[in-house]
């Protein structure tokens, strides 16, 4: 059997919470009748350590026919709670109740709720009552954002353009938790780590529609191809032209890696680039 408590040197148990303790958990779980949610909130601690210390000290799990709900609860032969169609038809249409709030009165889940609406043909609700006074509340709060379909009909929020422009102007330079304030623009340029090379490498893609300028690869079909922006005059060296559209080119990863093998990696010349042009597939 797991051991779930510490013992000292004569072998002998040690109690080191009020929880461990099988009085203490007779008087609320048995006697009280407390549920193991509610000892674990009083204890401070996590359900199943309650549920852990109950099975160590053989105490026997209640059932759920051993709360005492105002009512008689049956079952199918799936297990699941039979909610009677009467029910359903006082309290979620007549009281105007939510699949929440029926949900805590029955004992069972929301879904569950859902569920029995559904197979006894109750029409669902689109949004209760009190969510539409609670929307218009947060909106005279200025806590609640209508959406906006935008002018491609796309209703999704994150996916409009101009939102994903202000994520994205949120999260650069400095603003970035990446952000590392200990080396200079100049290093952060030679790494290519700066948001006006990102902006760069993509109109290079779209200007040459994704893809290589040399062996004529691109993405589809089934295919997926890595494309680099490449440099005519070396990025290193030549300062003036590390953002001028005119100096990239799009290279698939391949050919790009040709390219370097013949040339190397440094001081890299347009002459070079054309040349490597003239033997292009």
């Amino acid at each position: 059997m797991r051991s779930y408590a510490s013992f000292d040197q004569g072998g002998k148990i040690k109690l080191l919470k009020k929880y461990s303790n099988i009085k203490w958990l007779t008087e609320h779980y048995i006697n009280q009748k407390l549920s193991a949610e509610k000892c674990a909130k009083i204890a401070n601690v996590e359900k199943t350590t309650i549920l852990r210390w109950l099975k160590y000290f053989k105490i026997p799990r209640r059932k759920r026919n051993d709360y005492n709900y105002d009512k008689l609860i049956e079952y199918n032969n799936m297990n699941k709670i039979i909610i009677s169609k009467e029910w359903l038809i006082e309290n979620y249409i007549n009281k105007k109740l939510s699949c929440n709030e029926c949900a805590k009165i029955y004992g069972c889940s929301a879904t569950h709720i859902r569920d029995m609406l559904i197979e006894y043909e109750i029409k669902l609700r689109e949004c209760t009552e009190k969510a539409h006074e609670l929307i218009k509340e947060k909106i005279k709060q200025g806590n609640f954002i209508l959406q906006l379909i935008d002018k491609t009909g796309n209703n999704n929020y994150a996916k409009r353009a101009d939102v994903r422009e202000k994520i994205r102007q949120s999260k650069i330079g400095s603003k970035n938790p990446m952000w590392n304030p200990n080396i200079t623009d100049e290093e952060r340029k030679q790494s290519r780590n700066y948001d006006e090379y990102v902006q760069w490498r993509k109109q290079i893609f779209e200007r040459d529609n994704y893809t290589c300028q040399y062996c004529g690869n691109k993405n589809g079909n089934g295919k997926r191809v890595k494309l680099a922006a490449h440099h005519k005059d070396g990025h290193h060296w030549c300062k003036e032209k590390r953002l001028d559209i005119n100096n990239g080119v799009t290279l698939c990863w391949d050919c790009h890696a040709k390219f370097h093998k013949i040339y190397g990696t440094s001081k890299n010349t347009y002459s070079q680039f054309v040349e490597f042009m003239k033997n292009k597939i």
